[in-house]
């Protein structure tokens, strides 16, 4: 592999078609559920509360196993653990596919979550690891596009799925896919036995599962806190548990058992500021699209179906972009891509500041595909630019943190922007559950939906004003190591 190249040859192309084909993968299964848990609790006669447990099982899977599946694959190789991965997530498809009831189905959703986890962080590592740095941001921009492409086309799917085939094959409809995944990659990954020569710190896979179980704590915790009642026994239960685990950690990292930030990754701006802004960005987006379809519902009188089927403009935005993005960050415009991008998404946001009843299907339309152009320019340039500023040793220890992030800041905007939406006009709570709603009970829902978009926009500026003030990583970090 010449390292010199900027144009990818067939081998390269194959190995990002291997992530990105997971990318898409995990995010497809993580929504292909939701629009179809109406008709499975229907028939397997659940409550709100218990149908909720099927995507948290999943989220609290994925999580956990992040960081513990990316020190798996620096010690057992990359490729053994990734199609490892893709392995358990076929099983526990398969197994929600033949579940009887809801612990069968909550096991193989555990089991689904733990190979996403590991798909997702080894996705993102093996780009690091077997393309050479000019073409990061080619990698990370196809495995953008396809993730979004998943997240985006899985809610429609299952829709349709649920309308007319029984609801198990929703779960074995993708087997197929995923099964043809790990053909692929056996033929096109290479066999890189141990990822990493030189051991990244002294976390250990206890330290790993540790964090990961605190972060899917807090995902929980932030994601349904808000339904459940923050101060129910559950969630605050979830909290003990979770500060808990944290506090321990804390501990062990005071006594120098841990080092789970090298100071390498701290001391640079670029690596804080592109990890941040991805949280904050999947924060904004995660709740745009969460309001999105009630949006289009309650004020454009559009099914729930149809509602999430427009949602593909959004997505048309994004795969059109996202290839664009990465390869503008190949060439060493990382910073001015996020700007551009930051700018984008607070202006389609801002958009609603002069909200009009009148062309409110004009203001939708526009909004998803701004928004989806925005997002499908920063992901991939902020996820170059937090890799590529941290030395070699350390970029696949650096790219682990990349999907936490996004998993993080997609639940954290859905619980925010729900609060949002109902904080200045509480009664507007009510559309969040409704239908179709008119006259006065419309314009103050309207400007709850206003007042969340604002809000989105003014998220959107302080990450521009962050770019701003980026600067070039400074040489003596290089060496922080060593002086250490």
């Amino acid at each position: 592999m010449n390292l010199d190249e900027t144009t990818p040859d067939t081998r390269q192309r194959s190995i990002v078609g291997c992530t990105a084909m997971a990318g898409f993968v995990y995010q497809f299964e993580a929504n292909l559920v939701n629009v179809a848990l109406p008709t499975i609790s229907a028939q397997l006669h659940l409550t709100t509360y218990y149908a909720s447990l099927i995507p948290i099982g999943y989220i609290i899977g994925t999580v956990t196993v992040l960081i513990a599946a990316g020190k798996l694959g620096r010690h057992f190789g990359l490729k053994r653990v990734f199609i490892l991965s893709i392995v358990l997530m076929t099983l526990g498809t398969v197994i929600c596919g033949m579940a009887a009831g809801l612990p069968l189905l909550l096991g193989g959703r555990l089991i689904q979550g733990v190979g996403a986890g590991g798909m997702a962080a080894l996705g993102y590592m093996i780009i690091p690891a077997f393309l050479p740095s000019s073409l990061a941001g080619y990698g990370y921009g196809r495995l953008s596009m396809a993730a979004g492409l998943g997240m985006i086309v899985g809610n429609p799917a299952g829709g349709i799925l649920s309308e007319f085939l029984p609801w198990r094959f929703i779960f074995l409809a993708t087997v197929p896919l995923m099964l043809a995944l790990i053909v692929f990659s056996l033929r096109n990954l290479p066999d890189d036995g141990k990822a990493m020569v030189e051991k990244p710190g002294s976390l250990n896979l206890m330290d790993s599962l540790l964090f990961g179980s605190i972060a899917a704590g807090a995902i929980v915790f932030l994601s349904f806190g808000s339904g459940f009642g923050f101060a129910s026994p559950p969630i605050m239960g979830l909290l003990f548990v979770s500060a808990a685990l944290a506090t321990f950690m804390v501990i062990r990292g005071k006594r120098g058992n841990i080092s789970f930030f090298p100071p390498a990754m701290i001391a640079d701006r670029m690596f804080l500021v592109s990890v941040l802004g991805i949280v904050v960005e999947r924060c904004v987006m995660g709740g745009m699209i969460f309001l999105m379809p009630f949006y289009l519902m309650a004020l454009c009188a559009l099914t729930p179906a149809f509602a999430s089927g427009l949602l593909l403009f959004y997505a048309a935005g994004f795969v059109i972009s996202a290839p664009f993005s990465g390869t503008m960050a190949d060439k060493g415009r990382s910073r001015r891509v996020l700007f551009t991008a930051a700018l984008i998404g607070a202006c389609a946001c801002a958009l609603f500041f002069f909200y009009s009843p009148s062309a409110r299907w004009v203001y939708a339309l526009i909004f998803l595909v701004v928004i989806g152009t925005a997002d499908g320019i920063y992901t991939p340039a902020a996820n170059k630019a937090a890799v590529g500023c941290v030395p070699g040793a350390w970029k696949q220890h650096a790219a682990v943190f990349l999907p936490l992030a996004v998993n993080v800041g997609s639940a954290l905007g859905v619980s925010f922007f729900e609060m949002v939406f109902t904080l200045p006009f509480p009664k507007g709570e009510a559309i969040l559950k409704g239908t179709q709603i008119s006259g006065i009970a419309a314009v103050v829902v309207a400007k709850g939906f206003q007042f969340a978009f604002v809000t989105g926009a003014a998220l959107w500026a302080g990450i521009l004003f962050c770019i701003l003030f980026i600067r070039k990583r400074k040489a003596k970090i290089v060496h922080v190591e060593k002086q250490r």
